[in-house]
């Protein structure tokens, strides 16, 4: 291959091109030495990574929706969770004001049975 481009370049040298202007010519010629079956390894090649690409691009594709999928779940299971904590505290308030009404009634029969009890002694003392 050097030895083809040095025979190119002599040959310019001899038809009147300045050597530096030969040289720098020469310099690009033993990539367009390529051969045909070369060409068509570098078009393969290129073909290949085209076709990997575009499998990549159908898996990106897919994850992200497959990613999507799972945003939608999560935004579903929060949403669901929220309910079943605003029933959690709705019962849990329910319960509380049951007990209160609770302590409530036996404070006053406490108290009621107290009143009871200070007026029997009164009258049995007095």
């Amino acid at each position: 291959m050097v030895s083809r481009a040095m025979e190119w370049r002599n040959r310019l040298v001899e038809k009147g091109l300045d050597e530096e202007i030969a040289d720098e010519l020469v310099v690009g010629l033993p990539e367009q030495f390529a051969s045909a079956a070369d060409v068509r390894a570098l078009d393969r090649r290129v073909e290949r990574l085209e076709e990997e690409m575009a499998r990549l691009r159908v898996d990106v594709a897919r994850i992200d929706e497959r990613l999507s999928a799972v945003e939608r779940e999560l935004a579903a299971l929060r949403e669901e969770m929220r309910e079943e904590l605003r029933a959690l505290r709705a019962e849990f308030h329910a319960a509380q004001r049951a007990q209160t009404r609770l302590l409530v009634a036996m404070f006053a029969v406490g108290f009621g049975a107290n009143i009871g009890v200070i007026t029997a002694v009164v009258t049995l003392a007095g």
